[in-house]
């Protein structure tokens, strides 16, 4: 198949989840013979999406990737307020303003210069469009130009916040031909709330398996010594449960007495008072980030939004049990499914279950090989064939609802009238 992926950033260098799982299915299925393009920005940063690389076309392992520069990189000063009113008001009732809606929904960006005439032009020649994330602008302003044009893959990477009650967001569940879900809970959310009419299918994102010959000096490297330690991957943001996480494990070593250490690997994008028992590393390479996920003691997983935690799946490759934010049906569903952890919704849970695997080697063992067995439906062959599926079933939904015929090639064509 011809297949163009959407996304607001794309590059080897760039640790978002739904960028991440961009790059790795389009690299992976130009592997399986398909021909696969990119559309993104040459932004690297979310936080204000300034111009990192040139625009144009290169390509990429494979992957042509085109990138369009940023109409209008972000004014947080203008844009945080405005952040901050959307999610205060959404207690669920709120009703924004179309006004203050769409003002937000473009100013999360990134903005490209020439998106819809991009889309126009070209979006005709794929046999798939695929667009990753529901919340950004790519997403937002180039599905429903592309809907018309050819058929669209929408995976949302949804979870439960005010962001997800905008209208602009019907609109994309609406006009996507098919959806891609990574959890049931995902899937349970926006099937709710949307009842959206495209071909819908639930399938993990793929997990790699362990590296050979992982690094040995992580230990010295980080000055973590020989204390036993949980590690913790992704962004440290507020947002993601970085703080409190670093608060509960500050109140269990001083009510415990224990020696046990908090790792977190990633960047910290809000300073979290690093100390000798909260050890933040920073962005590290992949052989880093698996031998500091192997040698640990527990994996934690403490964000409130999340659709599908791929440094929770990553842990259990590693056969390491997990405490995980209860306060996050995504997140408490995966390690309820696999009996391969606990959550917590408050300091006394987390106490309570972080001192169960502290203190139970048996636990220990029996909830990491529990996960690990889990993860093994995300072994990536099983995965792509999954999503395989759904290209072939989605092109074959839009075709009968636009009326539209596949040629001798197998390319889709719309009628004329």
């Amino acid at each position: 198949m011809r297949l163009l992926f959407v996304v607001q950033r794309y590059g080897a260098g760039i640790a978002g989840g739904a960028e991440h799982l961009v790059r790795q299915y389009s690299e992976r299925l130009v592997r399986r013979g398909h021909h696969v393009e990119v559309l993104t920005s040459c932004a690297t940063s979310y936080a204000d999406w300034a111009d990192h690389y040139p625009p144009g076309t290169t390509t990429i392992e494979g992957v042509t990737v085109h990138r369009l520069r940023v109409a209008r990189r972000r004014d947080n000063d203008l844009f945080a307020p405005l952040h901050q009113r959307i999610a205060r008001e959404g207690d669920g009732h709120a009703r924004w303003s179309p006004t203050v809606a769409s003002l937000w929904s473009r100013r999360i960006g990134p903005e490209l210069a020439g998106l819809e005439s991009w889309l126009l032009s070209h979006a005709a020649r794929f046999d798939v469009v695929v667009f990753s994330g529901y919340l950004y602008t790519p997403s937002t302003q180039g599905l429903p130009i592309t809907a018309p044009l050819a058929p669209t893959v929408l995976q949302p990477v949804a979870h439960d916040e005010p962001m997800l009650r905008l209208p602009v967001t019907r609109r994309l569940f609406d006009h996507a031909t098919g959806i891609n879900f990574l959890t049931d809970e995902e899937a349970q959310l926006v099937t709710q709330r949307f009842r959206p009419p495209g071909v819908k299918r639930v399938f993990g994102a793929g997990v790699e398996p362990i590296p050979q010959n992982l690094p040995t000096d992580v230990r010295q490297r980080y000055g973590i010594g020989s204390s036993p330690y949980i590690v913790c991957v992704g962004r440290i943001d507020p947002a993601k449960g970085m703080h409190e996480l670093a608060a509960n494990v500050r109140e269990y070593r001083a009510r415990r007495r224990t020696d046990i250490k908090l790792v977190l690997v990633g960047s910290e994008v809000h300073p979290i008072g690093a100390d000798e028992h909260v050890i933040v590393t920073g962005f590290v390479d992949e052989p880093t980030k698996w031998a500091l996920l192997d040698d640990s003691m527990v994996l934690a997983q403490p964000s409130y939004y999340e659709s599908f935690s791929l440094s929770l799946a990553e842990g259990w490759r590693c056969a390491k049990p997990a405490i995980v934010q209860g306060r996050n049906d995504v997140l408490a569903g995966q390690v309820a499914r696999s009996g391969g952890g606990l959550a917590f919704r408050s300091f006394a849970e987390f106490d309570a279950g972080l001192g169960l695997l502290e203190s139970s080697p048996t636990l220990r063992d029996r909830m990491g090989r529990s996960g690990q067995d889990y993860v093994e439906q995300y072994n990536w062959d099983a995965v792509l064939d999954s999503f395989e599926g759904l290209l072939s079933d989605t092109r074959q939904a839009w075709t009968g609802r636009s009326g539209a015929t596949l040629d001798r090639n197998g390319r889709s064509g719309v009628q004329a009238c």
